[in-house]
C-alpha cells in the first residue's frame, strides 16, 4: 500500500509503507518534543512563582526585624535620654551647690568666674 504525497514543486511522490512509518514516527517525535516544551514552560513558570514568593518572604522577614529593632532602639534611646536628664539634674544640683559655696569661699568664686560660670 503506497500513498501519493503532493510535494512543493507539484510532483507526486510515492511513499512506501516504510516511508510512511518514518513520517509517522517523526510526527510522534515532534508531538513529544512539543509536550516536553510545554512541560518545561510550566516548570519555569512554577519556578518563577517560587522565586518571587521566596523573595517577598525574605523581604517581609527583613522588614519585621527592622520594625522590631526599631521598637527596641526607641526604647533604648528613651532610656538613655532619661538617664541624660537625670545626669543634667545632678549637674545642675552640683552647680547650685558650688554657687552657694562660692559665697563663702573666694577660691571657688574666682575659679567659677575664670571658667565663665559666674
Amino acid at each position: 500500500a503506497s500513498v501519493h504525497v503532493s510535494a512543493e514543486n507539484n510532483k507526486d511522490i510515492l511513499l512506501s509503507s516504510a516511508d510512511q512509518m518514518i513520517l509517522h514516527s517523526i510526527e510522534q517525535m515532534n508531538a513529544k518534543i512539543d509536550k516536553m516544551n510545554s512541560d518545561i514552560n510550566i516548570r519555569f513558570d512554577n519556578l518563577w512563582f517560587a522565586m518571587v514568593t521566596g523573595f517577598i518572604g525574605v523581604m517581609g522577614i527583613i522588614a519585621a526585624i527592622v520594625f522590631w529593632d526599631r521598637k527596641t532602639f526607641i526604647q533604648q534611646t528613651k532610656k538613655e535620654v532619661m538617664d541624660l536628664f537625670d545626669d543634667k539634674r545632678k549637674l545642675n544640683a552640683m552647680f547650685e551647690a558650688f554657687t552657694k559655696m562660692s559665697e563663702n569661699f573666694s577660691e571657688i568664686k574666682e575659679s567659677m568666674r575664670a571658667h565663665g560660670f559666674a
